[in-house]
């Protein structure tokens, strides 16, 4: 009748044709699982003629035939539903099927697709699998599941556990496979035995990684994977107990490098070969070169402005690369961009998740620099103390009988032709005398009495001296004066100190401009800043200029900065020069231990 209807219909036609060319299982079967129609797929799996009248539980494996339509009747209660069997194939092996299936309209016909899932008898019957996966490192296992009459899955049977599984479990494979999960691993958790019924029934893989396992034959630690396999599922797993323990003691390594790095009172930073980008950088990085973290990390160093001269970080970069580690490598770099501070450098290569990194660790010994520098000065400054001390009342003396004699000689008329030479000699001994009162003053442990004042307040006193000076020099002075809390300070050396750098800076501007003295608080502490436009000081001889007798005058003595250097000093104070684009800095610093105002005030 079918065979009619679809030769006068053209679409029934068409659906026949797909219906027997489909490499899908077809079967349409009536409420008693009669064999009503079924394509030749169907037909080549398990040897069924067309014109042979049967039933579907004909071709299923002999245990599953006497449930076979209770379930399939259970099932039909709803409009679509899922069948698991075993069918006996025409060569006499075993075909794991899954049906899905539906009644048709009027509800007397069943209609079902069925389409092979992996059988456990075609695995373990291929050697090629088993040979490949009892080589294999990791564990691997097959199990089914084992049903009750209601087909709820009381136990699992081992169908196949690789050597790997069996060194792991001390159990051989030929005492596993056949039998039941519960027989040879009864402390099996409720848990882990609801995860294997969990796959086998949503089909769903399943990961549990760090589980800890110990039973009488093995503890440790394992990672699992399960899936889904024909009425079952596979399990791959290992022991990584000892990967876990590894994994713990690098996170505690990294935890003490990383506190290591990031609390160490050195510059420490991690840059990438290849992009030059700085990765990391520890707290000091930012307090002493003061570059903020944001505008820092994951940009490339060269264009941070951190190097006086870049070439120099690239050759020590290269020498590491080349030759491996350096060590205490001398370096300039810049604070904030324009401070020059000196710099030594330790540079290691090193390689983190596959890419070529070095570890850069730097310690910033400007201050011990400057330390050492000072006590160089110190001694120099004692010897020439003491030496003008012993010398000074021996060369006064006589310097003041000849003066004497000199104004003597001036006065006498017939000594008049003489008188610009007289002149000469006295402004020649006047000029003696300066330099040994400038000698007295180098005198590192010279006693001075000291008294509360205000910077500012001294400057304005001084300021029409000042002024009278700059004028004659066509200087416009500015002075840009904050409130600073009292110093205590001998008046007459600070002073002192303060001329000699304002007249450095007046010599220095031959040509005229603007002369700023400023006074404002740094860091907690009182500063005194002359800046001028002058010529500049050349960076050579930049750190030099402080150095007793060092002058770049053609008729200087070079004691006027070592004078200002050893007052400074003795007020606790640090004096820098800084070379500016329009001219020279002379700053001094008093740190916060020289003023207190608790103390006594000045007295008149």
């Amino acid at each position: 009748m079918m065979t009619d209807y679809a030769a006068t219909n053209p679409t029934a036609c068409e659906y026949e044709t797909f219906f027997q060319l489909s490499s899908e299982i077809m079967v349409m079967l009536d409420l008693d699982l009669r064999v009503i129609k079924s394509n030749l797929a169907f037909q080549r799996l398990t040897g069924f003629g067309a014109e042979q009248a049967c039933s579907l539980p004909d071709f299923l494996h002999p245990d599953d035939r006497a449930t076979s339509r209770r379930r399939w009747h259970e099932a039909a209660q709803e409009e679509r539903f899922t069948i698991d069997e075993r069918l006996l194939t025409a060569s006499g092996a075993i075909a794991q099927i899954r049906w899905q299936a539906a009644l048709s309209p009027d509800g007397s016909r069943l209609y079902a697709t069925g389409s092979l899932i992996p059988s456990f008898d075609a695995f373990t019957n291929n050697q090629w699998h088993r040979s490949s996966l009892d080589q294999a490192l990791d564990c691997f296992g097959i199990y089914s599941a084992v049903r009750d009459d209601s087909q709820r899955i009381v136990d699992f049977r081992i169908e196949y556990v690789n050597q790997s599984a069996a060194t792991l479990t001390g159990v051989p494979q030929h005492a596993q496979i056949g039998r039941q999960l519960s027989e040879i691993y009864p402390l099996t958790s409720e848990r882990m035995l609801n995860t294997y019924r969990q796959v086998i029934e949503t089909g769903n893989v399943v990961l549990i990684e760090g589980l800890p396992y110990a039973d009488e034959r093995m503890t440790g630690v394992l990672d699992l994977l399960h899936f889904k396999f024909g009425d079952g599922f596979a399990i791959s797993w290992r022991n990584v107990a000892s990967q876990k323990a590894a994994e713990a003691k690098l996170a505690d390594s990294n935890k003490k490098f990383s506190c290591a790095f990031h609390n160490a009172p050195t510059i420490n930073f991690i840059m990438d070969v290849k992009s030059g980008i700085i990765l990391e950088a520890n707290h000091n990085f930012q307090e002493i070169t003061q570059y903020p973290a944001d505008t820092m990390i994951g940009q490339p160093i060269s264009e941070l402005g951190l190097w006086e001269d870049m070439s120099e970080f690239r050759r020590a970069t290269a020498q590491i690369l080349e030759y491996g580690p350096t060590h205490n490598y001398p370096i300039t770099f810049l604070r904030a961009g324009t401070e020059p501070r000196v710099g030594l450098l330790v540079g290691e290569y090193i390689t983190t998740d596959g890419s070529d990194h070095i570890l850069f660790i730097m310690n910033d010994i400007t201050d011990l620099r400057d330390a050492e520098n000072r006590l160089t000065q110190m001694d120099k400054y004692q010897m020439l103390g003491s030496m003008a001390a012993s010398i000074a009342h021996e060369v006064r003396n006589p310097m003041t009988t000849v003066k004497g004699f000199i104004q003597l000689f001036r006065q006498q008329k017939d000594l008049e032709a003489y008188h610009s030479r007289l002149t000469l000699i006295s402004s020649e001994l006047e000029r003696a005398s300066s330099i040994i009162t400038e000698y007295l003053s180098l005198a590192s442990n010279k006693v001075t009495e000291k008294a509360r004042h205000r910077l500012d307040d001294l400057i304005r006193y001084m300021l029409p001296l000042l002024e009278a000076d700059a004028i004659e020099h066509n200087i416009a002075l500015n002075l840009v004066l904050e409130e600073v809390p009292p110093l205590l300070m001998n008046e007459n050396e600070i002073r002192q100190l303060l001329l000699n750098l304002f007249r450095n800076a007046v010599e220095a501007m031959q040509g005229g401009g603007e002369l700023s003295i400023l006074t404002y608080v740094e860091q907690g502490g009182p500063v005194l800043e002359v800046r001028d436009q002058g010529t500049g000081i050349d960076q050579k001889v930049l750190g030099s200029i402080f150095t007793p007798f060092f002058t770049t005058k053609a008729h200087g003595t070079g004691l006027g900065l070592a004078v200002c250097r050893s007052i400074a000093e003795r007020h606790g104070a640090t004096i820098r020069a800084h070379a500016r684009p329009d001219g020279t800095s002379f700053k001094v610093m008093f740190g916060t231990g020289v003023w207190d105002l608790r103390l006594s005030p000045a007295t008149s």
